[in-house]
């Protein structure tokens, strides 16, 4: 038995020992001048890289090759471009597994597979440090990967993006000045299925469709104290957004164009701080989820909504009251202010109010009260009782059709008081002497 266990351990670390030994690290200085990665006289050690391939001026991936990173020269000012219609692959386990250390652009125009698992893409921070991949570039992830962006320039995406696996993003370091991530008009990302989680940075989308930025398949989820996205492409949104955690703060999305299909809004928190920004444009008219999970109890997340007006944002089910009265409107709580009409779309209470569904057969007296507040309405309606912060004071079943609310217990002033009754709403003020 020892025998075996030891004879297993010796293969494992000469199978270890081989593949590093042969690993061959090179720099490619294009000294045969045609630029090709093929060829052996380009690269200094005489012998194409198989491990750590440095890279100081453009090269032309003319084969299919694998290395264990790819990296440019440390601080030189310049712009460097891989171009090419074959595919390079990066296994191993470095980290980065690609960097760009240039004070200048690295441009990647040909196919990259990603064979490495949780290891980070950098961008240095250095002025005119960046990374470009081209319109005519492919990321393959078979592994989940980190893409972090120390530069004051955006990272960019132009090309397609396929795999399953997820990315995280951050720059590490809390940077208020990196750049974040673009994604051009010419990217794709109809065949990506994995997430992308968002801890700190700015993500902009201006992808046009029919391409599009996230499949149906696909969350966008925020976890971090801030970090935002940006939807300049109309209804290149496919897929989920979400924020989730218990770091205090307020992601955002800014949504610059109409998104008429998305799946699913999911705001679920561990504390009261975690909250989640739709800041929506005023050319905007559409933001339609088909489904929302929020939370309403007291540690939960809160849905701000920037920008708010009638009948632009909607969701496919049917929100309670509960969950309409955890949304706020620029910063500010709204309690009894806001409601859904049949259609799916939310609107001000006020405005349900004076359309064809306002509850008609429904009235309050006195008005102003200083004692009892008397109130008609139809069998088993529900009466809420709402101040003008829109804090909910009570709320009853008027089981009868008829009932009395005592006031002379609470503070003098307006009150909000909204009546729903057979998918029907009215909404009155009431002044309390």
């Amino acid at each position: 038995m020892k025998k075996k266990i030891l004879k297993g351990i010796a293969l494992f670390f000469i199978t270890f020992l081989t593949f590093h030994v042969k690993s061959q690290n090179a720099t490619f200085n294009n000294n045969d001048g045609d630029n090709l990665w093929s060829n052996t006289a380009n690269w200094d050690t005489g012998s194409l890289p198989t491990g750590v391939a440095t890279i100081n001026t453009n090269v032309i991936l003319d084969g299919d090759y694998t290395i264990t990173k790819l990296e440019t020269s440390n601080g030189v000012a310049t712009d460097i471009t891989i171009s090419g219609t074959n595919t390079l692959t990066i296994s191993d386990n470095a980290n980065p597994y690609l960097h760009n250390k240039l004070n200048g652009i690295l441009t990647i125009n040909c196919n990259l597979e990603v064979q490495v698992t949780n290891q980070s893409l950098d961008a240095r921070f250095l002025d005119d440090n960046k990374i470009i991949f081209g319109g005519n570039s492919t990321i393959i992830l078979t592994e989940a990967t980190k893409i972090r962006n120390f530069s004051q320039n955006p990272l960019e995406l132009n090309g397609t993006l396929i795999g399953s696996k997820n990315i995280i993003v951050s720059n590490a370091t809390g940077n208020a000045q990196a750049g974040g991530i673009t994604f051009g008009n010419t990217a794709d990302n109809s065949n990506f299925t994995g997430n992308i989680l968002d801890f700190t940075e700015d993500i902009v989308s201006n992808i046009v469709a029919p391409n599009v930025f996230t499949s149906t398949d696909a969350v966008i989820q925020f976890s971090g104290v801030g970090g935002s996205l940006t939807l300049n492409g109309e209804n290149t949104m496919l897929g989920s957004i979400s924020r989730l955690g218990a770091n205090n703060g307020q992601p955002t999305i800014n949504f610059n164009a109409n998104q008429n299909n998305m799946k699913a809004l999911t705001l679920i928190g561990t504390s009261a701080g975690n909250a989640l920004a739709l800041n929506i444009n005023t050319a905007v008219s559409k933001i339609i989820f088909n489904d929302l999970d929020l939370n309403t109890g007291a540690n939960d997340g809160i849905l701000n909504i920037i920008g708010f007006r009638d009948d632009v944002l909607k969701f496919g089910v049917i929100l309670t009251q509960d969950q309409l009265d955890a949304i706020q409107i620029d910063g500010v709580a709204t309690a009894g202010f806001l409601s859904q009409r049949a259609n799916g779309y939310i609107v001000k209470t006020t405005t349900l109010s004076v359309t064809k569904n306002n509850l008609e057969n429904a009235s309050i007296y006195p008005n102003p009260v200083r004692n009892n507040l008397y109130i008609n309405s139809p069998k088993n309606s529900k009466i809420t009782l709402y101040n003008t912060l829109g804090s909910k004071i009570k709320s009853i079943i008027n089981s009868s059709g008829s009932t009395t609310i005592e006031v002379d217990n609470l503070t003098k002033g307006v009150y909000i008081i909204r009546i729903n009754a057979d998918e029907k709403v009215k909404t009155s003020r009431a002044i309390i002497n």
